[in-house]
């Protein structure tokens, strides 16, 4: 592959919780998915935890697109459902990801999860298509709001666009942004929350990745390939204290990806699977096929619930 075809800025979103640990692995960043230049965006105090020089840089989050801020969001979902405003900073990194098309001087931008570590070298452009890496989950609250917000677009794939990461091209996500605001003169966030049914704005009812995928099927599909995409993201379940470098090269051997994230529920986990004797590729299967299919019991439950008929 010709290195010309890597001219994408890799956009790291931060949080207070993982800025350190990103920042420890900016390296590997760098040599696994060999980015034109690495920019950090978070919160304005962040920045003092990066490490400014050709390669890499920081962008304080209130100032990617003029009016959106988490303050901006929160006090929308406020207006709107009171109960949902904990879902602000849900909503607005995806915003973020998105409103930074007007932003990019490249092509394209690599939205990656700041607490996901690709495990291996992963090229994001083959044969001079950039490829979509995709799971197979299902929210049909996601496909309620497209349909409100771009209304001729529909679900035509099996699968999901929604995984660690997208490499958006600017130019694509401005055009869709644009269309989504055509019929309103609200920016195209607030036409979002705004779309979004007031029992559903406390959970998850909008992903910019199932959006941006769903909207280039339909018009640029030429300009995308498909590729399956396995991540391991129990890594505080199972490693609490850290992957070792022979675990990370053996974890590569069978996922693309790892994430640190570290929910409560995972602590808990963590205290009768986080020994070495659970450490091995029989364990780790068994606990993400049953996560996953309790996962989907799980989602075709609230789907059924949300498609009920209301009084």
């Amino acid at each position: 592959m010709q290195k010309s075809e890597n001219d994408f800025a890799l956009v790291l979103l931060c949080v207070k919780s993982n800025i350190q640990e990103t920042v420890k692995n900016l390296g590997v960043y760098q040599k696994f998915l060999s980015p034109k230049k690495i920019v950090v965006i978070g919160a304005r105090e962040l920045g003092q935890f990066v490490p400014i020089d050709g390669s890499t840089s920081f962008c304080d989050e209130d100032t990617i697109l003029g009016g959106l801020t988490l303050r901006a969001v929160r006090d929308e979902i406020s207006a709107i459902e009171s109960l949902a405003t904990h879902r602000a900073g849900w909503y607005f990194q995806q915003f973020l990801k998105l409103s930074y098309a007007f932003a990019c001087k490249e092509e394209s931008y690599l939205a990656w999860d700041a607490d996901t570590i690709p495990l291996h070298e992963v090229q994001m452009i083959q044969d001079g298509k950039k490829l979509f890496d995709v799971k197979t989950e299902y929210n049909e609250a996601y496909f309620d709001t497209i349909a409100k917000i771009l209304p001729w677009l529909k679900k035509e794939n099996d699968f999901s666009f929604i995984s660690e990461h997208m490499l958006f091209e600017s130019a694509i996500v401005r055009e869709m942004i644009q269309k989504i605001e055509d019929a309103s003169a609200l920016p195209f966030w607030k036409i979002i929350l705004r779309s979004i049914e007031k029992s559903r704005l406390q959970g998850s009812a909008f992903s910019e990745f199932e959006t941006y995928g769903t909207y280039v099927t339909k018009f640029y599909p030429e300009k995308y390939g498909i590729r399956k995409w396995k991540s391991f993201r129990d890594e505080a379940v199972f490693f609490p204290n850290g992957v070792s470098v022979t675990d990370f090269n053996k974890l590569g051997m069978k996922y693309d990806a790892k994430s640190f994230e570290n929910h409560e529920s995972q602590k808990k986990l963590s205290r009768f699977l986080g020994h070495k004797i659970f450490q091995n590729r029989f364990f780790i299967s068994l606990f993400i096929w049953a996560k996953e299919g309790a996962k989907k019991i799980i989602m075709q439950k609230e789907n059924r619930t949300w498609a009920a008929p209301r009084g």
